[in-house]
């Protein structure tokens, strides 16, 4: 048998998956404090958490030193606050993709 033959499909993830979600959908207070110790449940942000499609100014996809990289630029006209948070989420985003 290979090692292919053994891995576990995608579908059989979704059964306890589901199960999971349904438990923290129906009672996330309860199944949080189970599972993680010393929180207090405060609200769900799940539907908040991600934003729509953002868009870039600029990227590319290099090779540097025979690697290859993705290089993002962001123009701005000038320093904002948000701009290392901003850059860390496209990252994540990018890095999913």
């Amino acid at each position: 048998m290979t090692d292919k033959q053994n891995e576990p499909q995608p579908y059989q993830y979704k059964v306890y998956d589901t199960s999971f979600k349904s438990l923290l959908q129906d009672q996330p207070r309860e199944t949080l404090s189970f599972f993680v110790g010393g929180i207090e449940y405060q609200e769900e942000l799940s539907e908040k958490a991600l934003k729509p499609s953002l868009t870039v100014d600029s990227i590319f996809l290099v090779k540097r030193d025979g690697v290859l990289e993705i290089l993002h630029l962001e123009i701005e006209t000038e320093p904002k606050s948000e701009m290392p948070h901003r850059m860390l989420e496209y990252y994540g985003i990018l890095y999913r993709k």
